[in-house]
């Protein structure tokens, strides 16, 4: 009996252990995703600065400044909720929309302008 009783003692530390260490490789590799998933999300943003410099000569930090103003601070969290929704393609599709939102504006406006 207490051979079966080591044993079932052994056996538990060994299983906490192996729980352990699992855990912890499962909290590693949930912070690769997460850092893939900023890394992404980094890069993206990147792209949409780079395409409002070049055709607006403006920046995502005014961008952002502005569209806040309109809606409350809700830029931030509508990247966070196209990127769970839509991943990758989605928020770089939603941020086409938005230049193409842009250059429709600037177009009415220089049409506005010129009449």
């Amino acid at each position: 009996m207490a051979k079966l009783v080591r044993f079932l003692k052994d056996s538990s530390e060994a299983f906490n252990l192996i729980i352990s260490e699992l855990t912890g490789k499962l909290v590693i590799m949930t912070q690769n995703i997460l850092d893939l998933n900023e890394a992404l999300v980094s890069k993206i943003l990147y792209d949409f600065d780079s395409a409002l410099q070049a055709r607006f000569s403006s920046s995502l930090f005014e961008f952002i400044l502005a569209t806040d103003e309109r809606s409350d601070g809700m830029f931030h969290d509508t990247v966070r909720r196209v990127w769970q929704d839509a991943g990758p393609q989605g928020l770089r599709s939603y941020l086409r929309r938005e230049l193409s939102l842009l250059e429709d504006c600037r177009k009415k406006e220089l049409d506005r302008l010129g009449s």
